[in-house]
């Protein structure tokens, strides 16, 4: 093993701390093991160690696609040269309170929206019937269509789009829109 000297240079110290985390193996070496490091006037932090292997591998592709289906983002066509009114709406969180909740605080819930369930959107749409109405709703977007109004809408959270609730209100031309919230830390509010 290598001993470090007190005049040793900067490129010598290297070596020399290579050779203590790498010891030298007996003579009969394998021929795939990397060569010492010799002191240089470029010696750096990298060739201290073996090389770095590439243990990535490529992906098989698609002939006749351009991107990975892992490259391709969700995402949502979005009219910018639509003329139609974007109408207005109240977006709200709404979180189930108990009496535990309340008089006890038994659970970990708060009064911030991080521990709120639901996502709860009220859209008013004057002048419009509900047979009108053309909702798409995926995880990340809401995309509201009539004749007059349209509403693209980028979600703050993701839902879960699959057991969402809409409710027409006809009187007041109303639609109400419930989404349960899909955190990723969500157990840690229950």
């Amino acid at each position: 093993m290598a001993t470090l000297t007190p005049m040793a240079g900067e490129a010598n110290s290297l070596a020399l701390l290579n050779d203590l985390l790498h010891p030298p193996e007996k003579e009969g070496q394998d021929e795939d093991q990397p060569e010492k490091v010799t002191p240089s006037p470029y010696a750096h932090p990298g060739s201290i160690g073996p090389p770095a292997s590439s243990t990535t591998r490529e992906k098989e592709r698609s002939d006749k696609g351009i991107w990975d289906q892992e490259e391709v983002q969700e995402a949502t066509e979005i009219a910018f040269d639509d003329d139609r009114a974007e109408p207005e709406y109240e977006m709200m969180f709404k979180q189930a309170v108990t009496t535990e909740d309340i008089f006890l605080g038994m659970t970990n819930k708060t009064p911030l929206t991080s521990a709120c369930e639901d996502l709860f959107l009220r859209i008013h749409l004057p002048n419009v019937q509900y047979k009108d109405v053309d909702l798409v709703v995926t995880s990340k977007h809401i995309d509201c269509q009539t004749p007059i109004h349209h509403l693209g809408l980028y979600l703050p959270h993701t839902v879960d789009h699959k057991s969402g609730k809409a409710k027409w209100l006809s009187e007041e031309q109303i639609l109400e829109i419930t989404l349960r919230v899909t955190r990723e830390y969500d157990f840690l509010n229950k």
